[in-house]
């Protein structure tokens, strides 16, 4: 993911407008906006200011992974909340495939005891 991508998905995820990130770095909402689409190269000052508006570290900002979300806690410390819906759908297959399992042990189970019965 380019850069311009992950600042974009960071600004949604913190609720904020492009004219409120413009603003906080003295540019137009275009020039922004231009930013965000990759336009335009981003300079280090930049991405300094961008990384503290949007509370996360220069590394978070660069290495940004849609699949984890920092978010502030009341007490603004930095907590990584990672969305686990493909775990879950891991689990739920492996529940799955544990109870069909089962009913298959117990099939052959079954049939071992009528084979036992006819000898």
């Amino acid at each position: 993911m380019k850069i311009g991508h992950k600042i974009e998905k960071l600004r949604r995820l913190k609720n904020l407008t492009q004219e409120n990130i413009a603003n906080e770095l003295g540019l137009t909402a275009q020039a922004y906006g231009k930013i965000e689409r990759n336009e335009v190269a981003i300079n280090q000052d930049k991405l300094e200011k961008l990384s503290k508006i949007l509370n996360v570290s220069m590394e978070e900002l660069l290495q940004f992974d849609e699949k984890v979300y920092f978010s502030n806690s009341a007490n603004n410390s930095m907590h990584a909340v990672v969305i686990n819906s493909t775990i879950n759908t891991h689990i739920e297959l492996l529940k799955a495939l544990q109870e069909q399992l089962t009913q298959k042990d117990k099939q052959i189970e079954t049939l071992l005891n009528l084979l036992d019965k006819k000898q």
